[in-house]
């Protein structure tokens, strides 16, 4: 089972991929979504403003912060392993990981 944990340093309502983390995790929460995949993995999101235990807590996040400041976030975990620094995840590479389909609809101006 895949788990992945993203820190954030503030939450961005204008941020395009947080909002698709955001969603994914619900969406893979429901109890449909539980019964129809065998093996249900796990996301977190521990947003600085919200969830400080949480930086502290993991050591390699709260070294990040020291080491790299604000550079450094988001901060992606896969397995327990830093996946990546200073971005997100993105959509597709997201739905890899997850062995899930993922898809964005947008009305048109």
């Amino acid at each position: 089972m895949r788990e992945i944990i993203c820190y954030c340093l503030q939450d961005d309502p204008e941020s395009e991929e947080l909002e698709i983390f955001r969603e994914t995790k619900k969406a893979i929460e429901t109890e449909v979504f539980k019964r129809i995949m065998e093996k249900t993995p796990e996301m977190q999101l521990y947003i600085k403003t919200d969830s400080p235990e949480a930086f502290r807590k993991n050591r390699l996040v709260a070294q990040k912060l020291v080491d790299e400041g604000e550079a450094a976030f988001p901060l992606v975990f896969l397995d327990g392993a830093i996946y990546r620094s200073g971005k997100f995840i993105e959509m597709k590479e997201l739905a890899a990981l997850l062995n899930i389909g993922i898809s964005i609809q947008r009305e048109e101006e």
